[in-house]
């Protein structure tokens, strides 16, 4: 990150992303921590203490199954082509419209000019 924020060779939406991927990659590694340990950490607890809590150990299993549903919707959140491709397939917004209305802005613009010499 010191160096994305001290760098000039970049543009700013590169560098915005850039930070948004590393952001996604960064969850997606600390993910494991929060929805594995728990159940870990009870299962230790429970082989050192000899005892035994049924509600417990049913309660932190579907925890390694959380894991694996936003695992994938991080990606999709936070690496911008899979965004723009969920964005396009679900939400059936066309994402190039923006840029279709610049380029024909820029076309109109230089008709004009050329018009005007």
């Amino acid at each position: 990150m010191k160096i994305l924020n001290t760098t000039r060779s970049f543009h700013a939406e590169k560098i915005a992303q850039t930070k948004s991927i590393i952001l996604g990659f960064t969850i997606q590694t600390l993910l494991p921590l929060f929805f594995y340990c728990p159940s870990l950490t009870y299962f230790v607890y429970a082989q050192y203490t000899n005892s035994s809590n049924q509600i417990a150990e049913f309660v932190f299993g579907p925890f390694a199954f959380l894991y694996t549903f936003f695992d994938p919707l991080l990606t999709i959140y936070y690496v911008l082509p899979y965004r723009r491709s969920f964005k396009m397939m679900f939400l059936k917004t066309n994402i190039n419209t923006a840029t279709q209305i610049s380029i024909v802005e820029v076309t109109a613009v230089r008709r004009n000019n050329a018009s005007n010499l």
